[in-house]
């Protein structure tokens, strides 16, 4: 049976141009820099709905075995998913219509076996899986098979994947805390250290709960952010450049030039202090997860145009909350968001909205599909969605 889906919208719905984006600040060394500028402050107010920025969406239900804990990420290359799922401490494969493919490593302490993995990343530019477990990298072929495993000096906080064939892996870590995005060699050896951020040296600090976030965009772009930055990075040319900045109320002050820690000790407590939690970006858009105020919000960001939406934009309904609530965990190659919709978040659906689910389900999602995530020993679904501004 086939279990690909492809929605099109085309609607006459007039979306208000949100042109938010200002294109120069100043850094926090006192130098000039141009990128765009989103004030959280400065959002207008006006609601439409959002299927208007869906071009398509795509819906993967993944097959009902192996079972799958929770999926912490998702990476897509060769028509193939890629699923990271810590709690069920497994590494799998899955094809572009949900069915099982293989399995990386298993259970264990020999060579190519873990007893828990933090993460994972699939290089573009080459036929490796490569997953992390404690101070050490697991490097499998694409068809799931042992190649080695490499002692790392430091242990990372999440590792990403650069262009070049022989500098592929990228790394945050407070062991080191001058630096904190590392590049590491096929050895696991220390080849190269980056600050993604206008600073000189990094703050004297504990910013472990606001820890930098390293991620790779549906364009094979490794992005970046400094622990408590809201200045979101690009790596090019061997070096990273600002991409985006978010700017407002309880946001560090970068371009005062007033230091990360000083700022955070005004605010007496860290539940005060608004930063950035997660992102996903995917071509010429993303979407940024903004902690603020005890609230987490979402803004869909799109950098050619300009536009900037958030929850305040868009009229309520359950693929709205889907939009401005959870952050995607991962992108495809070809520009979609991959959102992981399980029992829970069904569940979570369903008392807020109760039987209208429209646009997410039957529209999008086919009632059957949807009901499926209830049964038990079921696994969740995959939601590629493709935005346009």
């Amino acid at each position: 049976m086939k279990t690909h889906f492809a929605v099109c919208f085309c609607f006459s719905i007039l979306i208000p141009t949100l042109i938010l984006l200002s294109s120069s600040c100043q850094s926090d060394n006192g130098t000039e820099g141009k990128w765009p500028v989103v004030d959280m402050d400065q959002l207008p107010d006006t609601v439409f709905d959002c299927r208007a920025l869906v071009r398509e969406v795509r819906i993967v239900p993944l097959a009902p075995s192996p079972l799958l804990g929770t999926i912490n990420k998702v990476a897509e290359r060769d028509s193939l998913f890629y699923i990271l799922d810590e709690t069920g401490v497994q590494v799998l494969a899955f094809d572009r219509e949900g069915r099982f493919v293989r399995r990386f490593g298993k259970l264990g302490e020999g060579p190519g076996e873990f007893k828990s993995v933090y993460d994972m990343v699939v290089p573009a530019n080459s036929d490796q899986v490569i997953v992390l477990k404690a101070w050490k990298l697991i490097f499998f072929d694409s068809a799931g098979r042992f190649l080695r495993e490499v002692p790392l000096e430091i242990m990372p906080g999440c590792l990403g994947s650069s262009a070049r064939a022989d500098v592929f892996c990228y790394t945050t870590s407070f062991d080191d805390p001058a630096f904190f995005v590392h590049c590491i060699n096929s050895e696991g050896k220390i080849i190269g250290k980056h600050l993604p951020s206008s600073r000189d040296k990094a703050p004297n600090y504990d910013l472990s709960n606001i820890s930098g976030i390293l991620i790779n965009g549906s364009d094979n772009q490794l992005y970046a952010n400094y622990p408590g930055s809201s200045v979101v990075h690009v790596f090019r040319k061997g070096k990273f450049e600002p991409l985006i900045q978010f700017v407002g109320n309880r946001f560090w002050p970068e371009a005062r030039k007033e230091d990360i820690e000083h700022f955070i000790g005004r605010l007496y407590a860290m539940d005060d202090f608004g930063y950035l939690n997660q992102y996903q970006i995917a071509d010429d858009y993303g979407i940024f997860t903004i902690i603020r105020d005890l609230r987490m919000q979402n803004l869909i960001c799109f950098f050619d145009s300009g536009k900037v939406y958030g929850a305040q934009h868009f009229a309520d309904n359950a693929l709205r909350h889907l939009l401005v609530t959870y952050t995607p965990s991962g992108c495809t190659r070809d520009g979609g968001l991959i959102f992981v919709l399980d029992e829970e978040r069904k569940l979570w659906l369903e008392d807020r909205y109760g039987d209208d689910l429209s646009p997410l389900v039957p529209e999008l999602i086919p009632s059957a599909r949807w009901d499926a995530l209830s049964e038990s020993g079921g696994n969740p679904i995959l939601m590629v969605v493709y935005l346009e501004g």
